[in-house]
C-alpha cells in the first residue's frame, strides 16, 4: 500500500513539474494527500492484521450476541401434492 501511494505522489510531482503551462493547482494540493491517506489507513490495518491488536479491538465490539432469525412473508405450503 505505502508503494501504490508513494508511486501517485511522485507521478503527481512529476506531472506537476513537468507542465509548466499547465495550471496545475489541483494537482500540486493533491500531492500531499497520498501520504495523508497512508497516515490514516496505516493504523488500521495495523490494529486488524497484528492478532493481539484485532482481539483487543473486537471485544470491545459484540461480535457474538443473539443468532440471526429469518423472517418469511411468503406462506409456505406443507402438503406435497
Amino acid at each position: 500500500m505505502g508503494l501504490m501511494i508513494n508511486i501517485i505522489t511522485t507521478a503527481c510531482y512529476a506531472l506537476v513539474s513537468e507542465n509548466e503551462s499547465f495550471n496545475a493547482y489541483f494537482l500540486e494540493n493533491l500531492m500531499t494527500m497520498p501520504i495523508g491517506l497512508m497516515m490514516v489507513i496505516n493504523p488500521i490495518v495495523t490494529i486488524y492484521f497484528v492478532a493481539p491488536y484485532r482481539k483487543g479491538f473486537q471485544s470491545w465490539f459484540r461480535t457474538g450476541g443473539m443468532p440471526t432469525v429469518i423472517v418469511s412473508v411468503v406462506p409456505t405450503s406443507h402438503y406435497s401434492g
